[in-house]
């Protein structure tokens, strides 16, 4: 643990000084109203001793790596290391003068200083939304026949880095599980992580691949091989393993109006509940996440409500609104200082 912290604040240390120097040959080409920096998370600490790594010009940055709301939630405490100390540390940052606005994608985040607090510097926070890359759909049918999917059927979809982040195995059991409706099948597309190869040796996972349940697209994938994933899928699979923040997949997902089944907790789990995207998983009971995949993926007036909300909630979430979000976060940082 020594070990590791020293090796953070190393880190810290050495992307604050690579942001200073940025600057340093920066400012002398041009002289600037407002400066935006990403990854704030990397650097800001330092701040707090060394004071800005860009002088005498009002910052934004982003930060996507914060977490500490959830330790407000009791099932979370044990697994949250030090929240009490990074929220200390970045109301603190808010706190400072040239520190004009922090962007977040945690809506979640966002719903803590706007329910619960009315400090100035909380001000400073603005919401801007997460996003993944905008699929092409195109017809069911073809996607599926292009992809060598059966015709009928229900999908599961999960595109991405494939690991044990994504609790894959809760995904085959519930797949495998007596209740499970033998219609269903998984599409799984992305290269998979080292540790998680040996998995998929697992002897049910052989069953699935052989019963045409499990289907199974390793390595990179292009745009059009997720635009035709999506195109073929009836449900998006989101329900990862200790997984608080955002996911590009989710809005990929919402982006194509698939049904999302996801995690219980963190930031999945409240833009599911909020938004009305589909199911939070509460239960890991292989039986419970078969009924859930049954019934996020069934046609009735609840999936097709569920589809509805992902499309509307799917055009806030693209790489154009997000880029919107940010510049206009940045116009308002530069008309406060006229």
């Amino acid at each position: 643990k020594v070990n590791g912290l020293f090796s953070w604040a190393i880190g810290q240390w050495q992307r604050w000084n690579s942001v200073h120097q940025a600057w340093v040959s920066a400012k002398r080409k041009a002289s600037y109203d407002v400066v935006f920096v990403l990854d704030g998370d990397g650097w800001y600490v330092p701040s707090l001793v060394f004071g800005p790594p860009v002088e005498g010009v009002p910052l934004v940055t982003i930060m996507l790596r914060l977490r500490y709301q959830w330790d407000l939630e009791r099932q979370y405490r044990k697994k949250l290391r030090a929240s009490t100390i990074q929220r200390t540390i970045f109301e603190s940052y808010l706190r400072l003068n040239w520190v004009a606005a922090v962007c977040v994608c945690e809506a979640s985040l966002m719903q803590i200083y706007r329910n619960n607090d009315g400090s100035w510097w909380s001000r400073k926070l603005h919401y801007v939304p997460d996003f993944g890359q905008t699929p092409i759909l195109t017809n069911r049918a073809e996607a599926r026949r292009r992809l060598g999917l059966p015709a009928e059927g229900r999908i599961v979809a999960c595109v991405g880095g494939l690991g044990e982040r994504k609790n894959l195995f809760q995904l085959f059991q519930a797949l495998g599980a007596p209740v499970c409706p033998g219609d269903i099948s998984a599409l799984l597309m992305g290269p998979v992580a080292p540790e998680f190869r040996a998995r998929l040796r697992d002897g049910l996972v052989d069953l699935l691949l052989q019963r045409r349940r499990l289907f199974l697209f390793e390595g990179a994938y292009t745009a059009e091989q997720l635009s035709l994933a999506l195109s073929a899928a009836d449900c998006a699979w989101l329900c990862y393993r200790q997984h608080l923040g955002s996911s590009g997949f989710l809005w990929e997902a919402a982006q194509a109006g698939l049904p999302i089944v996801g995690c219980a907790g963190g930031e999945i789990a409240h833009q599911i509940e909020s938004l009305k995207l589909g199911l939070a998983i509460t239960d890991e009971d292989p039986a419970f996440v078969a009924l859930a995949l049954d019934r996020a993926t069934r046609p009735s007036e609840e999936t097709r409500q569920w589809r509805e909300n992902c499309l509307l909630a799917g055009m806030a979430h693209t790489s154009t609104a997000f880029g919107r979000a940010v510049c206009e976060v940045i116009q308002e940082a530069s008309r406060s200082l006229k």
